[in-house]
């Protein structure tokens, strides 16, 4: 379990990222929402990154607090930002880390060698990390944060810079990982989703605004989601997003709107209802 107790997080008390922020994971789950909202700030918040922690963090019944000597005895952590030694080779960067975990060296170049396969990288192994691709980088610092056996696996952005078929591998690997122990993600990535079948969580304006499944979430946009011919003249609605044909656009409303029809909602649609409705509903108040 992973738990954010009333938490007041931030870099200074007066001007809070979240306040008296309340969430409990029992369970892998992805959460997604709006640029800016704290959604990395969760994971580094457990992780003792950001300064100002007031409330309770736990993991199982662990008070963490913000301390990361306690936190990083039990989560594996994939930070946004590609942070590697730069002078070694894969090979000698997965191998040490195995080691400091108490593995043998055969153990753990062992285990090294099997994870940069399962993420593409038995080609690059004796390469040093300085001369890694973007994504190659990416999924080093993966291949990392998986090998450590922590109770859970906290991953920022694990799809960023990734071309669509790495993207694909990364996600089975992570979905494979919640069979034997939790996985929170964060991401940007709509798509992500369907694909990563666990609670889905968003995150907006301080607070959880939806927490179900990707297909309860589809399901939330059913009867609200439209498609109307793209013409010369400017579309005339508040929420709409151009469909990669460039000759309709989709439409959000509550009712159907005069020139539109009715089509089956997406996963990203159910996301984009909850947002448009939640902006609604401040707006009215």
């Amino acid at each position: 379990m992973l738990e954010w107790s009333q938490c007041t997080i931030g870099y200074r008390e007066n001007v809070p990222i979240l306040d008296q922020f309340s969430l409990t994971c029992d369970d892998s789950a992805i959460i997604v929402g709006p640029s800016g909202v704290g959604k990395s700030t969760l994971l580094a918040t457990m992780m003792g990154l950001v300064p100002y922690v007031k409330g309770h963090l736990r993991v199982g019944q662990r008070e963490v607090n913000g301390l990361p000597q306690i936190s990083r005895q039990y989560l594996s952590y994939l930070p946004a930002a590609n942070l590697l030694p730069l002078d070694v080779t894969v090979e000698e960067y997965l191998t040490e880390l195995a080691r400091i975990d108490g593995l043998s060296w055969s153990s753990a170049r062992r285990q090294a060698l099997a994870m940069a396969a399962r993420l593409h990288l038995a080609e690059v192994l004796t390469r040093r990390i300085r001369w890694l691709s973007g994504g190659m980088k990416r999924r080093t610092l993966l291949a990392a944060a998986v090998l450590k056996p922590a109770e859970w696996l906290m991953v920022d952005q694990a799809t960023a810079g990734l071309d669509p078929e790495e993207q694909r591998t990364v996600l089975d690997l992570l979905q494979a990982e919640t069979q034997s122990r939790g996985v929170l993600m964060v991401t940007q990535e709509l798509d992500e989703l369907a694909q990563f079948q666990k609670r889905v969580l968003i995150l907006m304006d301080g607070n959880i605004i939806f927490d179900g499944s990707s297909e309860d979430l589809r399901d939330t946009a059913r009867g609200h989601v439209f498609q109307r011919a793209l013409d010369s003249t400017p579309p005339p609605f508040d929420f709409w997003q151009p469909l990669p044909n460039h000759t309709a656009i989709k439409v959000y409303q509550h009712s159907i709107p005069k020139g539109c029809q009715a089509i089956a909602p997406e996963v990203e649609d159910g996301y984009f209802w909850q947002i448009m409705t939640t902006k609604g509903r401040d707006h009215d108040d």
